[in-house]
């Protein structure tokens, strides 16, 4: 192995280390010291690799990003998906990743992680923007959709997203876990101009795979 490969390789154990850390203590209890006794290796070693621990959470911010991507355009690559499998399937795989990391989502969802935060969705809109606008011509195609504005409905749909997960930073009145799938669906289809059948034909679809 070269001396690179094992670099990246110690780069990783300390991320990995830091983000079971942060979901289990949360991101301000976790100390350097923590994070390297995990790893079990010395303090210093650390900084050879990190100038701080918000430098280690930058990083880990740019790994969620990355596994997103990844997730997308395994995604898009299966063949034989319809426009809303694929939208159903990119919201599950975010879902798992927020469930995965409940106590780092809410810190970046705290006020003073404005800027953290925006910076991590604008890294995934550079990619999210024409996947989404992608599946939205996809379904026009398949007479599903009904838009004639492919991008602009495809950016209002991530935009409608966003300001669902936002409740504090919009002032939103807390909605319960039934509540919120509603009105996402709700607001996906007047945008899609979609019909509720097929949003249910597509449910179907997906408790008979999952059973």
């Amino acid at each position: 192995m070269s001396r690179e490969m094992k670099s990246n390789d110690r780069r990783n154990e300390f991320i990995q280390a830091a983000e079971e850390l942060f979901n289990e203590k949360g991101y301000e209890n976790t100390s350097v010291d923590d994070i390297v006794g995990k790893v079990g290796v010395a303090k210093g070693l650390f900084y050879y690799y990190f100038d701080t621990k918000d430098n280690l959470l930058e990083e880990l911010v740019i790994r969620f990003v990355d596994e997103t991507r990844k997730n997308v355009q395994e995604i898009m690559a299966t063949e034989g998906l319809s426009a809303l499998e694929k939208l159903a399937r990119i919201g599950e795989a975010n879902e798992g990743i927020k469930k995965r990391s409940i106590k780092i989502v809410a810190y970046f969802h705290e006020d003073r992680n404005k800027a953290l935060h925006f910076a991590m969705e604008e890294r995934s809109l550079e990619f999210m923007v024409p996947v989404m606008e992608a599946i939205v011509r996809q379904g026009i195609e398949e007479g599903v959709f009904d838009t004639p504005y492919p991008r602009e409905t495809a950016i209002a749909l991530l935009c409608t997203f966003r300001v669902l997960s936002h409740d504090r930073m919009f002032n939103l009145e807390p909605a319960t876990k039934m509540e919120r799938p509603e009105v996402l669906e709700f607001m996906m289809r007047r945008l899609l101009g979609a019909s509720q059948l097929h949003f249910q034909e597509c449910k179907g679809k997906a408790s008979k795979k999952k059973a």
